[in-house]
C-alpha cells in the first residue's frame, strides 16, 4: 500500500502539473514531469520495474543516481535498500533538485541525500574514500560534456562487484510521434543524444570495464485521446509555436482513425559489474 500511495502521489504531482493547460512549458524541470508523468500513465510496460530488476537492489546498499532530476528512481531505491543504505542523487537542474527535497521532506524520507553538481564533476564531488554498489543513469548520462570522463569516474567510484547500469532511448524510439509531427510539417529532428549508448556508449563502457550486458526495452505507450497527446507534443524538443494548429489537426486527424495513438519507446540498458 506505501508505494501505491506513493505512486499515486508523485502522478498527481506530475500530470496535473502539465496538464492543466495547453502552453510552452516554462523549464526543462516542468518539460520532464509532463513527458514522465504521461509515459507512466499511459505505458503498458513496467519500465521502472526493468530498472530495478537491472540493479538487483537489497538491503544495505549504497546508490549513486547520476542524473537524478527531480527523484523518479530515488525513493524506491531508498526503500529497497533501507535498512542500512543510502541514496544519492545527482543532477545540474537547481529546480529539480529543489522539486525533490520537496518531497523528501514531505515524505520524511531519511537515507536520500542530494548534491547539485555537472555530469563531468562526478569524482570530485564524492572525493576518495567513497564508492558506491550500484550507479545508475537514467536518460541522463548522454547530456555530459565529457562521455569518457563521466564514464571513467563513473566506473571509478563502483566498489568491488559493484553494478553501473546507463539507460537511453534508441534511434528506433518514438518513430511513430515523429512521424506524426513530420505530417503537421516539423522539420525538427530528437536530438543527437537518442543513439548515443549505441553509437557511442556501449563501446566506451567496454573499453572503461570490459565485459558490457546490453538490456532493450520495448515500451508501447497508449495515448488515450487528442488533448494528451497534444499536451504531451509541446512538452517535447519537436514544439514548435508555429505548428501548434498544424498539429492539433494532424493529432485529430488520428483519432478519428483510431481510440488510441501508439507511440513506442525504444530504451537500451548497459549493465556492467566491476571485477
Amino acid at each position: 500500500m506505501k508505494e501505491e500511495t506513493m505512486k499515486e502521489e508523485t502522478m498527481k504531482e506530475e500530470i496535473n502539473l502539465s496538464a492543466s493547460e495547453q502552453r510552452r512549458y516554462g523549464t526543462d524541470s516542468l518539460a520532464l514531469a509532463c513527458r514522465r508523468g504521461v509515459n507512466e500513465q499511459f505505458a503498458q510496460a513496467d519500465f521502472d520495474g526493468w530498472v530495478f530488476d537491472s540493479l538487483q537492489l537489497r538491503q544495505g546498499l549504497n546508490v549513486l543516481d547520476v542524473g537524478c532530476g527531480d527523484g523518479k528512481h530515488l525513493f524506491k531505491s531508498a526503500e529497497l535498500v533501507s535498512p542500512g543504505g543510502r541514496v544519492v542523487g545527482v543532477d545540474i537542474s537547481e529546480e529539480s533538485l529543489r522539486r525533490c527535497a520537496e518531497k523528501i521532506k514531505r515524505r520524511q524520507i531519511k537515507n536520500i541525500q542530494l548534491h547539485n553538481c555537472d555530469l563531468t564533476q562526478v569524482k570530485e564531488t564524492f572525493p576518495p574514500p567513497t564508492k558506491f554498489d550500484r550507479i545508475l543513469s537514467s536518460f541522463a548520462v548522454y547530456y555530459t560534456s565529457d562521455a569518457e570522463k563521466t564514464f571513467g569516474e563513473c566506473y571509478e567510484l563502483l566498489t568491488r562487484e559493484g553494478v553501473l547500469f546507463f539507460c537511453g532511448p534508441t534511434k528506433r524510439s518514438n518513430q511513430e510521434f515523429l512521424r506524426l509531427a513530420q505530417s503537421a510539417g516539423c522539420r525538427k529532428r530528437y536530438s543527437q543524444w537518442a543513439g548515443f549508448l549505441q553509437d557511442k556508449g556501449r563501446n566506451l563502457l567496454e573499453r572503461i570495464a570490459g565485459n558490457v550486458e546490453v538490456i532493450s526495452f520495448e515500451n508501447p505507450v497508449a495515448y488515450p485521446d487528442a488533448e494528451t497527446l497534444y499536451n504531451y507534443w509541446k512538452s517535447t524538443q519537436l514544439y514548435d509555436q508555429s505548428l501548434e494548429t498544424p498539429m492539433k489537426e494532424a493529432i485529430e486527424k488520428e483519432f478519428k482513425k483510431s481510440s488510441k495513438f501508439i507511440n513506442t519507446k525504444v530504451t537500451m540498458g548497459l549493465r556492467c559489474t566491476k571485477s
